[in-house]
């Protein structure tokens, strides 16, 4: 079980790194609209990265059935990963911004139910877990299951909230060239756990 919470920590920071760009959404609102405007922006993220966790963690239950074909899962997963990854460089080519900032209305709920919506149909967040259930995560049994969607939001909520405090203090908005740099990392790191991946694939990985 403490394997599971620490699992699910190490994945709810994960994804929350790797959409930087939800980072400077949650940074910029709260240097546009205050403390609390961050805070419920933050958490509409966490709460849809927490979603998205429980149903990848759920379905390594059927991806036990295919549990035969394991290996073509991972590189299956690979190939997806490579493909977000071209388009995320495709993106960043195109975008001199890099990213696109959710103006939602100031009242917390509307704030919250903005970054919700918007997190859960977020492409990169998607495929990350889509890649989850198919290659990395274990079996979970339903006491494994709740720990590691617990570890996945507080891990998530605690960046969201860090973003946010530093935007409220900042008080003012990323230029172009930083919100790219942050674009470009998230590129490497996506990378880098598509390297994980066909590590996994290959037998190399832990």
């Amino acid at each position: 079980m403490v394997g599971a919470f620490g699992t699910g920590l190490v994945v709810g920071l994960s994804v929350a790194i790797f959409v930087g760009y939800a980072a400077i959404a949650v940074l910029e609102t709260a240097a546009r609209d205050g403390l609390g405007s961050g805070l419920s922006a933050g958490l509409g993220i966490a709460t849809a990265d927490t979603l998205w966790a429980a149903v990848a963690a759920a379905g390594t239950v059927v991806n036990r059935l295919f549990m035969p074909w394991s290996g073509h899962l991972n590189w299956a997963a690979v190939a997806v990963l490579a493909g977000l990854v071209v388009f995320a460089v495709r993106k960043l080519v195109s975008d001199a911004a890099g990213v696109s900032v959710i103006w939602a209305p100031s009242p917390a709920p509307r704030v919250y139910g903005a970054y919700l919506a918007a997190t859960a149909r977020e492409p990169v967040t998607v495929v990350y877990f889509l890649t989850l259930t198919l290659g990395v995560l274990p079996y979970y049994r339903a006491i494994e299951w709740a720990v590691f969607v617990a570890g996945v939001f507080l891990a998530s909520m605690a960046w969201q909230a860090v973003m946010a405090a530093i935007g409220a203090r900042r008080g003012r908005v990323l230029s172009p060239r930083t919100r790219r740099r942050v674009y470009l990392l998230d590129i490497v790191l996506l990378s880098v756990f598509m390297v994980f991946v066909a590590a996994t694939a290959l037998g190399v990985g832990p």
